[in-house]
């Protein structure tokens, strides 16, 4: 009995890519509502002084580490 060859295999095409889904429609904005990068306000912080820099009591702050 004689050994046949096998065949080769044919190549089978890459699939398909999905297409693009449909772009969301653009959502005008709600003036009635804060933007997300809004700063929610906290009635216990109202009267406390505001946290920026250093302190005016620090002693070892002389500015001349800005000049």
């Amino acid at each position: 009995m004689a050994i046949l060859p096998t065949p080769e295999p044919t190549p089978t095409p890459a699939p398909t890519p999905p297409p693009f889904p449909e772009p969301k429609p653009v959502r005008e904005p709600d003036p009635d509502r804060l933007p997300d990068e809004a700063p929610v306000p906290n009635p216990d912080e109202n009267d406390a002084p505001l946290k920026i820099g250093p302190k005016a009591t620090n002693p070892t702050f002389d500015g001349s580490d800005f000049a």
